[in-house]
Parts: C-alpha cells; structure tokens; sequence
C-alpha cells in the first residue's frame, strides 16, 4: 500500500515532467530531476501532513457548529496539499536551475510561507464563516498583517544569514542538548556528530515564522505581540528543539543492538515522526491559544451596553435583543403594519455607551 509520501512524490515527478524538469522516481524516496543532475528525498516531513494536522487542530479547537468545521477543513487541507505540492516542486525547479537557492527556499521561505498559510487561512476562516462577517472591512487588516508577517521573516532571515545568527542559533541548541545529555547519560557530543548541529541549525527557520506570527497577529496591541513573541513563542521553540536534539540523539545513539533493541526501529519512527510534528505544531498551537487568551481578556474590558428590554449588559445590545427577544419584535410587527417601524424600533433599543437607556415602559409608549 503507498504511503503518503510515496503518493505525493509520484504527484510531483507528475507537474514536474509537464513543465520540463524530467523528474524520475529513482525508489519509493528519492525523486530526480534533469536526468539525474539533481535529486531530494522525500520525507514524512516533506508532505503536507503537519501543516494539514496543525490546521486540522486549530480549526477543531475553535467553537463553531460541525457543518462550519467541515467547510474549513473540506476548503482548508486540500489547498494546504495544493501549496506543499507547489512547494515541493519549485524546490525541484530550483535545485535544477538556481542550486545556489536551494537550501534558502527550503529551510526558510517554504516553511514560513506554510506556517503564514496555516495561521491566515484559519482566521479568514474564523472571521468569514463561523462570524460570518464580510472580507472586506478587514481586507486592510488582513494585509498589514501579511505585510508584517513577510516583513519580520525578511529581516530576521537576512540577519541570520548575514551575521551568522543561524549558527549561533544552532551552536546554542547543540550546547545546552550536548550539556542535558551529559548530565543524564554522560554523553559528549563531538565535532564529528555534525549532524546534530545541522538538524539544530535549522530550526532558526521556524523560529523566525513563529516570531512573525506572533508579531503579525491582528487587532492585537505591538507591547503584546512583543511580549507573546519573546515569552511564549521564542522559549517553547528552544524547548522543542533541545528535546528533539536530546530524545533524537539517544534513540539513535542506542541502536537496535541496545538491550530492548528489537522495538528500536519503531522508537525511532515514533521519535522521528514526533519531531516532524512538534516544530511546527507545538509552537504555532501555543500562538493559537495565546491568541485566543488575549482577545477575550480584550472583549472582557469593552465597555458594554444595556439591553432597554431586560436591562442586561452586552456587548452587542442590537444581537442581544435579536437573539433573545423575538417575541418582542413580532409583537410590535403585529401593532404596526410595516417593517420600517421593527427596524426603527430596533435599531432605538440598543443604547449610547454612556450607560443611559430607555426603560421598557418607554418602549412601550413608543408603541402606542
């Protein structure tokens, strides 16, 4: 039976062979192009999985009735699956023709412009079909915060490849990885387990996407996206990559000779497929929640209006009285014979914000 990756690198040496990469599958992994002139593996990694499992997280853990989920996860996952396949082959394209932007497109544009996709593609989808409120008031919002988003991923991605901030990132990871494992199992970590190091390395690309989020995040105050960013985004990244690096290492340093060894090779696919998920995911749903968090402590402190039928505080008198009084409403259509006095009726419900209101006797006169 195809795996996932299997499927997706057969889908890719497909679009690729139509626009004259001459893409050929070499095993159920490795995918070629240009008769061999360059070649990538593919891995759980490299498919849409995680970011179709992190969107999959976040648009289930917002309320919303269960036809809404769907229409989020029907419209949201297949065009994540359409972006990883672009993905993969414009990586094809540039390992081809442009090697030099390789390893730049791979290990930081793809991934910060797939976690841009999974955070934006779930607000439009909070905003436009569970709130049900037009794109076109917010349009403005919504491009700032792209324009944050590429911004902030710009900058700190040209810093860190021109001031070295990447490996200094990456020396970081494997100093305090190499110091837990030390402690634990008296394990050196040396110059020739470079590997290490690389794998820590990379982790700076998600770092930066996951800092840009939290900077990009809209209706937001900037010292509480700042706050989000250094407190929250910046330690559970470390924190990820050091147990990654530090789970990663024993597992593989043990092998499957170790005593227990015969469940080695499944420890080391569940070790690798966790790693897979907890850089992107862990990060990204810490945003989610940090998110959510601050703008319900925002929507707490709005100053609310008095309902002139019950006298209760809301937030939104006008939906209040929609939502709870309907008999009310009917009731007046039936005194009057149009719908312009509901509508005037209505909209003389809601109340100024400075707390003065009509009472319901007064209503009622209006009425008569």
């Amino acid at each position: 039976m195809p795996t996932i990756g299997h499927a997706t690198l057969v889908v890719v040496g497909w679009v690729s062979n139509l626009i004259g990469l001459g893409a050929q599958i070499e095993s159920r992994s490795v995918l070629s192009f240009g008769g061999g002139a360059f070649s990538y593996m593919m891995t759980a990694e490299c498919t849409a999985l995680p970011v179709a499992l992190l969107m999959t997280s976040a648009i289930l853990a917002y309320p919303a009735r269960p036809a809404q989920h769907w229409m989020g996860l029907l419209v949201g996952i297949p065009a994540l699956f359409f972006l990883n396949l672009v993905r993969l082959v414009t990586l094809g394209w540039a390992g081809l023709r442009a090697p030099e932007s390789y390893e730049v497109l791979h290990v930081f544009w793809w991934q910060a412009l797939l976690i841009l996709a999974v955070g934006l593609g779930w607000y439009a989808w909070a905003r436009i079909v569970v709130h049900r409120k037009a794109p076109s008031p917010r349009t403005k919002e919504l491009l700032n915060a792209v324009g944050i988003f590429v911004g902030v991923v710009v900058v700190l991605g040209v810093v860190g490849m021109q001031l070295s901030v990447i490996d200094a990132y990456g020396r970081v990871i494997t100093a305090i990885g190499g110091n837990v494992l030390t402690a634990l199992w008296g394990v050196v970590i040396t110059g020739a387990q470079t590997s290490w190091f690389m794998i820590a390395r990379g982790g700076y690309a998600t770092l930066i996407a996951v800092i840009a989020l939290f900077l990009a995040t809209p209706r937001m105050a900037w010292k509480r996206r700042f706050t989000g960013a250094v407190l929250v985004g910046l330690p559970l990244l470390v924190a990820v990559d050091v147990v990654s690096m530090v789970v990663g290492f024993r597992v593989h340093q043990l092998g499957p000779n170790a005593p227990g060894g015969s469940h080695w090779i499944f420890s080391a696919h569940v070790v690798d497929i966790a790693e897979i998920m907890a850089r992107p995911v862990l990060p990204v749903a810490a945003w989610f929640a940090w998110s959510r968090c601050s703008f319900d402590r925002t929507r707490s402190r709005v100053q609310k209006e008095r309902c002139a039928v019950c006298g209760m505080l809301c937030s939104d008198a006008l939906a209040h009285l929609e939502r709870t009084h309907k008999r009310f409403l009917r009731a007046a259509l039936a005194a009057r014979d149009g719908l312009d006095h509901v509508e005037t009726l209505t909209a003389g419900l809601t109340l100024s914000r400075d707390s003065q209101y009509r009472t319901q006797k007064e209503v009622a006169d209006d009425r008569s």
